[in-house]
């Protein structure tokens, strides 16, 4: 790291990110230059609206449609995290510090971290086992205890973790073990 301030690098991947995410990521965008800080604010996605261009990448190389077998989905699913962890190891070379918004339940994400010779920090903005399980079905129950695994297993090989709440927070330092 050098001297002075850290260049920081918030990312996150989303296939299709609610407006609320790109908001929010956009007024830290925002913010950090008005202040003049190095930090850099990218969302990895597959489209989104002309308005947040400033600070999104998009991964062209997916169509994704909701008409897609299951299958399809699964297979574009893959694609798109292998291209956006390519793609966040390339520009780990530009910066200090990696914010990672959190992905639940994301192998991908673990790998990285696993592999990752800098500092990263994840992002958590939920309190993901409860909300998971809240779906009470089949699904929610096997992405709660996915996540259980997956997530421990992160918190572990993560420089740290940001909470956007002090619940967020005290919840994954809980957990972390």
């Amino acid at each position: 790291m050098k001297a002075g301030n850290p260049r920081v690098l918030h990312s996150g991947a989303m296939t299709l990110p609610p407006v609320g995410v790109l908001n929010q990521m956009k007024w830290e965008s925002a913010a950090a230059e008005d202040l003049g800080i190095p930090w850099e604010v990218r969302l990895y996605c597959l489209q989104c609206p002309e308005d947040y261009a400033g600070f999104t990448v998009i991964d062209s190389s997916i169509s994704w449609s909701s008409n897609n077998s299951l299958f399809e989905k699964v297979r574009q699913w893959y694609r798109f995290q292998t291209n956006y962890y390519r793609w966040l190891s390339v520009q780990k070379e530009k910066f200090d510090i990696l914010l990672l918004r959190y992905n639940v339940h994301d192998p991908f994400q673990y790998w990285f971290l696993r592999q990752c010779d800098m500092p990263v920090y994840l992002v958590h903005h939920t309190l993901e086992v409860p909300e998971l399980r809240a779906s009470k079905n089949t699904l929610g129950f096997v992405r709660a205890y996915a996540e259980r695994l997956l997530g421990r297993a992160s918190l572990k090989v993560a420089k740290g973790v940001v909470g956007v709440t002090p619940e967020v927070l005290a919840y994954e330092r809980q957990r972390s073990g």
